[in-house]
């Protein structure tokens, strides 16, 4: 028990400093009683390598290339804010939000949907053409 007190510690100071962490897990291996904290999403861990300081190179470098790896960028609702935002600006194609919010474009054609359904962003089909003389159509994003 001794353990878990040590990590309700650990968890109420990582909060303090806005990192936040799973809820505290336990975890039985033979003959030891293991408590367990996770910390997840790219912000907290980003939040993690500006607020703690590790001296341990090796520590150092799994972080640093940890957060570099992470795929996921945003959670839903950053998301959300970082797209609505850029569409502030102006109208956009899918492809100019990918490159702007260094995303996904599965994740930025999903979101759109999303958005289009509820009323939030609108859709304007533009023909462009080819350098071959051919034409196809494109989908210009509008914020509402």
């Amino acid at each position: 028990m001794a353990n878990k007190k040590l990590l309700e510690d650990i968890k109420f100071l990582f909060e303090k400093i806005d990192i936040k962490t799973t809820r505290i897990i336990q975890e039985r291996k033979r003959p030891f009683l293991l408590w367990n904290l996770f910390i997840c999403r790219r912000s907290n861990f980003l939040n993690f390598s500006k607020k703690i300081v590790l001296f341990h190179p090796r520590k150092f470098r799994l972080l640093k290339g940890l957060i570099q790896r992470y795929k996921r960028k945003y959670v839903d609702y950053e998301l959300r804010d970082a797209i609505l935002s850029k569409l502030k600006i102006g109208p956009m194609i899918s492809s100019q939000l990918v490159a702007s919010l260094d995303t996904s474009l599965t994740s930025i054609c999903k979101s759109l949907t999303k958005y289009h359904k509820e009323g939030l962003v609108r859709k304007s089909s533009v023909i462009q053409k080819r350098d071959n003389g051919g034409n196809y159509l494109i989908n210009l994003w509008i914020l509402k």
